[in-house]
């Protein structure tokens, strides 16, 4: 199954919205031997392309967006290749069985993979006592020194409403929400 990643970006650059689409512009998908950019036009595209009954734009763009994967190396490349996105954009990835990186752990062939994309993640997307406690370092089997050599850094894990649905707005799994201690901007996110 895919993994979700999600790229968190800073709204503090007054050109952060240009700079997203630039990145994201970067990123490409090959269907049917084309090559799709991750731009709303081109998703459009790849959504008609997949599904010709997506004529409507909104439609074309959900099935395109839904279609569009990308690598861990194409990530890493902008990573290492642009400044901007260093700067303005935090790695979250999912650490869920379902589409996260918990569901590799069922196959001993994805491990070294695994690892890699945790590794590039800043934060996890986690809300179990155990996973909060392995990213913190505090197990016997995996203490802070061994998460910092295996992983970089410890991690925070955070947790909200992944909100596909009016009804899971501000209404996290379990309630187990996630509050982090700071101002209402970008850098307390880092900062975590």
């Amino acid at each position: 199954k895919p993994i979700n990643i999600h790229l968190l970006f800073s709204p503090d650059d007054p050109s952060h919205e240009a700079e997203i689409e630039r990145i994201l512009s970067y990123l490409t998908f090959e269907f049917r031997e084309r090559k799709y950019r991750c731009t709303l036009a081109e998703l459009a595209e790849l959504g008609r392309a997949f599904d010709p009954q997506q004529t409507a734009g909104r439609g074309a763009i959900r099935a395109g967006a839904n279609q569009f994967k990308t690598t861990l190396k194409d990530l890493r490349d902008l990573f290492r290749n642009d400044a901007w996105i260093r700067k303005n954009c935090l790695v979250a990835v999912a650490g869920g069985l379902g589409d996260g990186t918990s569901g590799l752990q069922e196959d001993d062939s994805f491990a070294a993979m695994r690892r890699e994309i945790e590794a590039f993640a800043h934060i996890i997307f986690a809300s179990t006592p155990s996973q909060r406690d392995f990213w913190l370092g505090k197990r016997r089997d995996a203490d802070r020194t061994f998460i910092e050599r295996t992983y970089r850094a410890l991690k925070p894990c955070l947790h909200g409403s992944d909100a596909h649905c009016d009804e899971k707005v501000a209404a996290p799994d379990l309630n187990r929400y996630c509050w982090i201690k700071g101002d209402p901007a970008f850098e307390a996110l880092r900062q975590a």
